[in-house]
């Protein structure tokens, strides 16, 4: 369906078969098109999901934006976000995860965001808006 030139299309729903990280597993995963642009939102979704994602919608990952899977932690794998190839990232992820520092300093907290991150850097991504910069607008 397509309003104001705006569609949606739910990729992922909750995976009951999958009990490991069950919770954020079920995460919905939303793929919205507007003005020639596709942005996807992952959610929280974990790893199993997302693996689920690359064996049954691997074609329709390709995404402009992305929102970050959990935080930009422990969520989706590598393979996932080379799928998706954005160019932009959304990340839902405060400065102290942001640098994975609970106040010991940088990288010494057990967050997984510096490895995300070096994926992402890995793809050469244009743009990261993370959210504890604060509200940034982008045109679509």
């Amino acid at each position: 369906m397509t309003i104001d030139n705006v569609s949606c299309e739910i990729l992922g729903v909750k995976n009951p078969e999958i009990t490991e990280n069950a919770y954020n597993n079920s995460s919905m995963v939303i793929k919205m098109n507007v003005n020639n642009k596709s942005i996807l939102f992952l959610a929280d979704t974990g790893v199993e999901s997302g693996e689920k994602l690359l064996q049954n919608q691997k074609e329709k990952l390709k995404a402009d934006i992305v929102q970050m899977a959990h935080h930009g932690q422990a969520g989706v794998t590598e393979e996932v976000y080379q799928a998706i190839d954005p160019k932009i990232c959304l990340w839902p992820t405060p400065d102290w995860l942001w640098d994975n520092n609970l106040g010991e300093g940088y990288n010494t907290a057990p967050y997984k965001t510096i490895t995300t991150r070096e994926w992402i850097e890995k793809l050469k991504v244009e743009q990261n808006i993370i959210a504890k910069d604060g509200d940034i607008t982008i045109q679509i």
